[in-house]
């Protein structure tokens, strides 16, 4: 009973992601897996040049991928992962596109980035030409893609219609490279930036704040302080802000939401995070 499953999977789903059941049924798999990592070997590159973006903070402009991306977590976001597309639901989904998105002026903050199309006025499927991998950013709660399929650009975002160019195409040529197992973990941050524990434990908050408003309070620069670095199977994130590197660390490794096979090692202020060959080392800018 496939369907029977998924709704069983669905249910545990959005206990942590905090997804409609009919969201998590299109993401979930069956009861042996919540669906948040199951995905195409074109979305897995795709969430992990996402993650490469969301978590550093830079003016840089040779870096490989915009800084810029990071403030896509001071949105209100719901992630939903499904098997050939990342699903992000929004209260402004305009403004998140708008993050995401290439314009004719060259400011890139996701280097092959394009609209394919809009529905309603509040969806839009975008396409990373490099992976073929497709982003719906949505208003709808659901994460539905509804309404008859068109165009229309409140701003002028680059579309298929436009190549992708020179320097865009060379942008993630230097990325440094990331084995499958890293990937793995650097895609698993994107997919649970959203998620807390039901019983209260732990709490990511979309990287801004603490939704369980534990004591401490954090000083404003503090709040988009991060970053993600390594090659291979090593990496290491580093955050001034919220989420600590507990919650971090029990998103990635809870026993039903979390990575499958990944477990969690402390040394001191440090977590490492393990998958397969692959480590990530979580820690906070104050230790």
């Amino acid at each position: 009973m496939p369907g029977t499953n998924r709704t069983k999977a669905a249910r545990v789903r959005i206990r942590y992601t905090g997804e409609t059941r009919e969201a998590a049924e299109a993401g979930a798999r069956d009861e042996r897996s919540s669906g948040l990592d199951d995905c195409s070997p074109e979305q897995l590159k795709l969430r992990t040049l996402l993650a490469l973006g969301l978590f550093n903070r830079s003016i840089d402009l040779t870096s490989p991928i915009r800084r810029g991306l990071h403030t896509l977590t001071a949105y209100t976001l719901t992630v939903s992962p499904r098997f050939k597309r990342l699903v992000l639901i929004a209260d402004a989904s305009c403004n998140v596109v708008c993050s995401l998105l290439p314009t004719p002026s060259g400011v890139t903050y996701l280097p092959g980035l394009r609209l394919k199309e809009t529905h309603s006025c509040d969806t839009y499927t975008l396409l990373h030409v490099p992976t073929g991998a497709e982003l719906v950013v949505t208003g709808n709660r659901h994460g539905k893609i509804t309404g008859p399929a068109g165009l229309n650009r409140p701003r002028e975002f680059l579309t298929l219609d436009t190549p992708v160019g020179d320097v865009e195409r060379d942008q993630p040529r230097r990325v440094p490279s990331v084995s499958h197992d890293a990937a793995v973990l650097l895609a698993g941050l994107v997919c649970r930036i959203s998620t807390k524990d039901p019983n209260g434990a732990w709490a990511v908050g979309t990287w801004f704040s603490d939704p369980l408003r534990r004591p401490g309070r954090l000083e404003e620069r503090e709040a988009y302080e991060r970053g993600l670095f390594g090659s291979g199977d090593r990496w290491e994130l580093r955050r001034g802000g919220f989420p600590y590197p507990e919650d971090v660390a029990a998103a990635l490794t809870a026993p039903v939401a979390g990575i499958p096979g990944a477990t969690l090692h402390r040394q001191a202020a440090l977590c490492h995070v393990e998958s397969g060959s692959a480590a990530l080392t979580l820690a906070s800018r104050r230790t």
